[in-house]
């Protein structure tokens, strides 16, 4: 995204937790990371990349019905479904 390339990490986790994610901006004058996220869940996709931001849609199998969490990173906030991520 203009001068900003995206590292998308992925932390492997144990047997109840396989993996929690973080989303790393390289600036060639400053490197920032989002705080954790995610489901826990290691099944995820990217969807819309573009200037104004990156989305990511990770599992979710809590509860009886599996469904799909987006997370949106645009000018540096990242959100879990419009929710501010802390």
């Amino acid at each position: 995204m203009g001068k900003t390339d995206f590292v998308l990490v992925q932390n492997t986790g144990g047997t109840a937790c396989p993996a929690l994610f973080h989303i790393v901006s390289l600036h060639p004058q400053k490197h920032t990371g989002t705080a954790e996220f995610g489901t826990c869940s290691e099944y995820f996709s990217l969807g819309n990349v573009s200037n104004d931001g990156l989305t990511m849609y990770v599992a979710d199998f809590t509860g009886n019905k599996p469904k799909r969490v987006t997370y949106r990173l645009s000018q540096g906030k990242l959100t879990e479904n419009g929710k501010p991520v802390k």
